[in-house]
């Protein structure tokens, strides 16, 4: 029951963008930012995956985490769960800030999603694929908005995933 409450809830991540809010005054609020979080300012821990630096980005964020959530078999969306919060909780540890949205978030759902498949070649294809963008974009030094991408929290995503899958994987072999 329990999780049946779980896999259904799991749609709600998507909206939190549209919860939190973008531009300047959410940011200030919101936003991952490592000696905020350290003077007290815990919420931060959580919030920062879902403020956005404008309605494109969260836009953007939402409509990626809603088509994994659509494409991802009912019996892997358990595992979004840890994958939604995760990025935001590990990030201070490798980015001072300040940062700001789901797309680590997304790219942890998106390998998540890969790595379940069965598709044997074409699914090895798509994680090489997913795996590539972030390592050319990493490259580009690319911004959104003006401000600079925090790649480490795409690679934090894919990381995840990846101890997650192996975990899970492992803990079956044991069963």
């Amino acid at each position: 029951m329990a999780n049946t409450l779980l896999v259904r809830l799991v749609w709600l991540w998507p909206c939190l963008p549209w919860l939190f809010g973008w531009g300047q005054a959410a940011m200030q609020r919101w936003q991952g930012d490592a000696a905020a979080t350290w003077a007290g300012q815990y919420w931060r821990l959580f919030s920062a995956s879902w403020v956005h630096l404008n309605p494109q980005h969260a836009l953007l964020n939402s409509a990626s985490l809603l088509l994994v959530c659509w494409l991802c078999p009912q019996g892997r969306r358990p595992g979004l769960w840890p994958l939604a919060v995760l990025p935001a909780l590990l990030m201070p540890l490798l980015e001072p800030g300040p940062f700001a949205g789901a797309s680590g978030v997304a790219y942890a759902w998106a390998m998540w999603l890969l790595l379940g498949w069965r598709g044997g070649l074409w699914r090895w294809l798509a994680i090489v694929l997913l795996v590539g963008k972030v390592a050319w974009q990493s490259a580009q030094g690319s911004l959104l908005a003006g401000h600079p991408v925090a790649h480490d929290a795409h690679w934090l995503g894919l990381m995840l995933a990846l101890l997650l899958h192996l975990g899970v994987a492992a803990r079956r072999r044991q069963a």
